[in-house]
């Protein structure tokens, strides 16, 4: 084992593959006389994908508690979450970014909210990002705010931007990266959509340094310009 700074693993947990879901999985088999009863699980994290989204609490709740899940991983679901997870701490959103409206049940205890977006997976939705970030008001305690797009065909517009650079000082800690990993570009036009994204990072740096701030924030632009990480 070693250590390292924990974002060098990050991307490790990003491999999201619709096609490798497993979507249905037996495992209880009719009780018998002779069946030991299994207490509450204490299990904290859970995953959902689509149409899934509700079958470990609703169909095993002796076995999932609600009020006990910590972390939520949530794939390729673009409607309001009604269960109320009231623990929760940190949630990561794939292609499931409507998700984040004042319709879902989300508790106000939630502190981490990373999204991830895949253009060329189901669910794809292009952001709205004034509403994206004003659903965000509603978790006092969030302090942790990353947004990955991946595959992006064309760089977000100069006015998003600098909604996005107006809220970025909400959070302890913000970032914003663009990612290649299953598209169709390829040579000069992937060359090109990453200059963009490129100049696009660069952009929202300087609209977040221009605010007017209590304290300097730290910040870390990669060095091939694609990402963007500030600590307030």
């Amino acid at each position: 084992m070693w250590y390292t700074l924990p974002w060098a693993f990050d991307e490790f947990f990003h491999d999201y593959l619709p096609e490798k879901c497993i979507s249905k999985i037996q495992v209880f088999e009719q009780p018998s006389h002779n069946t030991t009863t299994i207490d509450q699980s204490s299990l904290r994290t859970l995953d959902a994908c689509g149409q899934n989204l509700a079958l470990p609490i609703y169909s095993l709740p002796h076995v999932v508690l609600s009020d006990y899940i910590e972390t939520f991983h949530l794939s390729y679901y673009n409607r309001p979450i009604h269960i109320h997870l009231s623990a929760l701490r940190t949630i990561t959103l794939v292609n499931s970014i409507k998700c984040l409206n004042k319709r879902s049940l989300f508790p106000p205890t939630v502190r981490s909210i990373r999204i991830l977006l895949f253009h060329e997976y189901p669910n794809y939705v292009l952001p709205n990002w004034p509403l994206v970030l004003d659903s965000l008001s509603s978790f006092p305690q969030l302090n942790s705010f990353h947004v990955f797009m991946y595959d992006l065909p064309k760089t977000i517009d100069d006015r998003s931007c600098q909604i996005i650079a107006r809220a970025a000082p909400s959070f302890n800690d913000f970032a914003f990266y663009f990612r290649y990993k299953f598209g169709f570009l390829e040579g000069d036009e992937l060359e090109a959509v990453f200059k963009d994204h490129a100049r696009f990072i660069g952009q929202l740096c300087h609209y977040i340094l221009s605010l007017p701030l209590d304290n300097e924030p730290y910040y870390s632009i990669e060095t091939e310009g694609y990402g963007l990480t500030i600590w307030f």
